[in-house]
């Protein structure tokens, strides 16, 4: 990580018989995450359409192409195969309509919006959400590693 890229924190969500976690874009990468953490036991269905309607809520907070997915309770991929083609869903809006486009499909990196490779639209966006620069992050690393050898 280079000392003046930005890392945000996760933003966790409850609802219920799931939560969700959303993470920012990383340097050099083209859309945020979506964790929807499924707790309760819940029909294929009923998940996919949380993952849809997440997906429009979070755009619609912070405009980023994001790619979602569904968890179990321990932690492995949740499957929609019964009722979506894949397990994940790629989402954005449409800079004409600027509706969201759902894809439950893998997409190559030519299709998204290049929007989160935009430094200073990220840091616009997410001006309120707790960030670290690389040089932070590699000063906390050097000092955990400094306080381990003090400990040897």
């Amino acid at each position: 990580m280079a000392p003046d890229d930005i890392r945000f924190g996760s933003l966790k969500e409850d609802r219920g018989w799931y939560f969700v976690e959303y993470t920012p874009p990383m340097a050099n990468h083209r859309f945020s995450t979506l964790s929807v953490c499924v707790v309760e036991e819940q029909d294929p269905q009923v998940v996919a359409s949380a993952i849809e309607e997440e997906a429009r809520e979070w755009l619609n907070r912070y405009p980023v192409p994001l790619m979602a997915t569904a968890f179990s309770a321990d932690g492995s991929v949740f499957s929609l195969k019964a009722v979506r083609p894949i397990d994940h869903l790629i989402a954005w809006l449409d800079s004409d309509s600027v509706q969201p486009v759902f894809r439950w499909e893998l997409v190559k990196d030519g299709v998204l919006p290049d929007i989160a490779l935009d430094r200073q639209f990220l840091q616009k966006t997410f001006a309120g959400e707790p960030s670290k620069t690389g040089a932070e992050i590699q000063a906390e690393v050097a000092k955990d590693v400094a306080a381990r050898k003090v400990g040897w």
